[in-house]
């Protein structure tokens, strides 16, 4: 199964088996040391940062104007490159007065 698995998937399950052997201490349902403790987590080569060029700023808003919600398109993604923000993170902004 692990060789199935992204280096990136299994250190998130080794993370959650962590925490789950960790909450059964707590619990008392496990009476001996996290079984898991001393294992590490696979190193991962970081990736490198890549930007969009201008004209491939402009091709995207271009783009963006033929979708019916351009309006709102146009200023999540304007969000997004401004702050380096996620789209998920630009949707849920919410106004406050």
């Amino acid at each position: 199964m692990a060789s199935e698995l992204s280096i990136s998937s299994q250190n998130h399950v080794l993370l959650w088996m962590k925490v789950l052997f960790n909450q059964l201490r707590r619990l008392k349902e496990l009476n001996q040391p996290n079984p898991l403790e001393d294992v590490k987590t696979i190193k991962t080569a970081e990736r490198e940062l890549s930007y969009l060029s201008h004209d491939q700023i402009a091709e995207l808003l271009t783009f963006v104007q033929s979708s019916p919600i351009s309006a709102q398109m146009t200023q999540i993604i304007k969000i997004c490159l401004a702050t380096g923000a996620r789209i998920i993170e630009a949707i849920d902004i919410k106004v406050c007065k």
